[in-house]
């Protein structure tokens, strides 16, 4: 792709995936790791499709449904195609949205492709075009769709605000299938009783949603917008701490309208770290959970339902404690909004220590990546909504991607990019040998390479090369540094 088509968001998909290009992470000792990582891309690249007659675009990438797109489906898997541009319609994908949008601002949860009709009536999925479109634009400096998204991000803003709103000053889906844990104890699928609860997942995600809004508009310019986005993430997030926080279980809760809490304990309540409307205790609360086995410390985390209800099950069965690739990086990525890099990066090994022997030993379908992961064994957990359970879908990239690519660099790896102060922030905590060849930043190429270490402590040898410049910052346990990388120029130091 030309540097005209991708400032210009002129999508325009490759005959074929260059592997040679392919981002080549690695951990010492963890070689399936690598092996997933370039798994999860070349099974992600067969799901891009090209659907002629729909409004746009030419090309979409779509594995959720071979007849429909999904709303939270499609953003998270821009989450992670972000890291490939220009051989991905990830971020272009959720134009399919924005074309089909309401006067109003309503953007249905779910689109047939055929016709561009709603599949379930009026009803919405969690709303995460924001947050995708900021991050796009933070990993890639890319800023071309920022003017022409942002009016559509604060119109869908308006309608959920004005017209899901509960009384307890939080938000509402329809149903458990609207908010996308379909079969979670939260509410029954597709029976409209969701208005009589304050849904937590969604009263964050619109506070999260209005937080990006105003960062977009900044980068933009767009001070009015920004000073209006900031007011509504502050309006969106009141309630939430207040109503929704339960201090005997320290957890969020889901509030029924007659002011008691949903006893259920899911991963929906992990939404406020992200939405950075936790407080410091409550986030510490919310880390214990992750570790305690009682609830969340589970063998493989995190389990989309607390351990110790009575709907938990071993296998997972889909919603009912199942592991999910999208939720992971909810969780993962508030963590790192509060600083818990650590944690963040212990939950990421046993996850992908937990796919890595998925993807060997079930025997049953190896070597491929799943729906969904069970929270106790390594196998695919059960799809229990359908007459005769089955096991979730297999080679699904799919917002599984996310694990062996965005939650390896970014959790595992510790790499944060922001382009758009052209600084890349590496967070050592590994100690064995470990980096990345071909990390996408800015419009070009980084190497990345650590040696080992003896302790987390201890002073660490690290390379890199890069065919553009910026300024790398790197923590350590000890502290923080900065070097400026010059392209073509090769950089070895030790930082202590």
């Amino acid at each position: 792709m030309s540097r005209k088509e991708a400032t210009t968001g002129a999508y325009v998909r490759p005959e074929a995936l260059d592997e040679s290009a392919l981002p080549k992470p690695y951990v010492a000792g963890k070689p399936l790791w690598s092996e997933l990582s370039q798994a999860a891309w070349k099974l992600a690249f067969r799901s891009i499709h090209r659907r002629d007659g729909l409004a746009a675009p030419d090309y979409i990438y779509n594995c959720a449904h071979p007849e429909m797109i999904w709303v939270w489906d499609s953003c998270f898997m821009a989450l992670f195609t972000r890291y490939l541009p220009d051989a991905f319609p990830g971020i272009e994908s959720l134009d399919n949205f924005y074309a089909l949008q309401r006067d109003d601002g309503y953007i249905s949860m779910t689109y047939r492709l055929a016709d561009g009709k709603e599949a379930f009536g009026e009803r919405i999925n969690p709303p995460l075009f924001a947050w995708a479109e900021w991050e796009y634009v933070r990993t890639t400096g890319r800023k071309h769709r920022i003017a022409r998204v942002l009016p559509r991000l604060s119109k869908h803003f308006d309608w959920i605000f004005l017209n899901r709103r509960q009384g307890q000053n939080l938000f509402y889906f329809e149903d458990a299938g609207s908010s996308g844990m379909d079969n979670s104890p939260r509410g029954r699928r597709f029976i409209e009783a969701g208005r009589h609860m304050g849904w937590v997942d969604l009263s964050s995600q619109l506070a999260h949603s209005a937080l990006c809004i105003s960062r977009l508009a900044e980068v933009a310019g767009d001070a009015g917008t920004a000073s209006r986005a900031r007011a509504q993430s502050a309006y969106a997030a009141r309630s939430v701490p207040a109503f929704c926080w339960c201090p005997r279980s320290r957890f969020f809760h889901d509030r029924l309208d007659d002011s008691n809490w949903l006893a259920s304990k899911t991963a929906a309540g992990f939404w406020p770290m992200l939405a950075e409307i936790a407080s410091p205790d409550q986030v510490q609360a919310l880390c214990e959970h992750l570790e305690d086995p009682r609830t969340f410390g589970r063998p493989c985390p995190v389990p989309t339902l607390s351990y110790d209800d009575p709907n938990y099950t071993e296998n997972g069965c889909y919603w009912l404690g199942g592991v999910w690739a999208p939720t992971n990086y909810m969780v993962l990525a508030g963590l790192r909004a509060n600083g818990r890099h650590d944690l963040a990066r212990r939950l990421a090994v046993k996850y992908l220590d937990h796919v890595a022997k998925t993807y060997t030993d079930f025997a049953e379908r190896p070597r491929t990546l799943w729906e969904a992961y069970s929270p106790e064994t390594p196998e695919p957990p059960f799809n229990n909504r359908v007459r005769e359970p089955q096991r979730v879908r297999a080679d699904f990239v799919g917002w599984t991607g996310l694990g062996p690519t965005a939650i390896f660099y970014e959790c595992i790896l510790g790499l944060e990019p922001d382009a758009l102060a052209r600084t890349l922030t590496w967070n050592l905590g590994l100690t064995q040998e470990h980096g990345i060849d071909n990390y996408p930043f800015l419009d070009g190429r980084v190497d990345l390479h650590a040696k080992a270490r003896e302790s987390e402590s201890a002073p660490v040898a690290l390379r890199v090369r890069s065919t553009v410049d910026f300024r790398l910052i790197v923590n350590t346990d000890t502290g923080q540094v900065e070097f400026p990388v010059r392209r073509g120029k090769p950089l070895s130091i030790e930082v202590s």
